[in-house]
């Protein structure tokens, strides 16, 4: 069965961890677990700056986004396809809001405030398509 847009946004607010694909120079995909926020338009997640996924999104920014319920049948996911913008404004409030999402509000604070020797960074991941999946009975693109 599709996802409606509706559907698909309401699936993003719920708490998951996504795997974020990003395109190495040599070799197989960067797969890398993240916590993001959806805000209905734009994908939010964070970083440490000084790390090999900043370096490839430089170089390359098209990455895609999986996000699946795979615990409980009939099974449900969905891959947003886009492009990432680094960005270096309000990155603690930033860091906070999608922290909280997981953790609440007193341990995303801790979180938050734990020192970042390589620095942090936000990720903003401009979506171009959605593809999505629910019990495998229909697609969506």
């Amino acid at each position: 069965m599709e996802m409606s847009q509706e559907v698909i946004g309401e699936f993003l607010q719920e708490k998951r961890i996504a795997t974020l694909g990003i395109n190495r120079q040599d070799g197989p995909p960067q797969l890398i677990p993240i916590w993001y926020r959806y805000d209905g338009e734009v994908i939010w997640m964070m970083s440490e700056k000084r790390v090999s996924k900043i370096e490839n999104i430089k170089r390359d920014p098209r990455v895609s986004l999986s996000v699946d319920d795979d615990e409980t049948f009939p099974y449900q996911g969905v891959v947003a396809y886009g492009r990432v913008t680094l960005v270096e404004e309000n990155v603690q409030e930033g860091r906070r809001a999608i922290a909280c999402r997981y953790l609440g509000e007193a341990e995303g604070d801790a979180y938050v405030a734990q020192p970042r020797p390589r620095g942090t960074i936000l990720l903003r991941m401009d979506v171009e398509r959605f593809y999505s999946y629910d019990d495998g009975r229909g697609r969506s693109s």
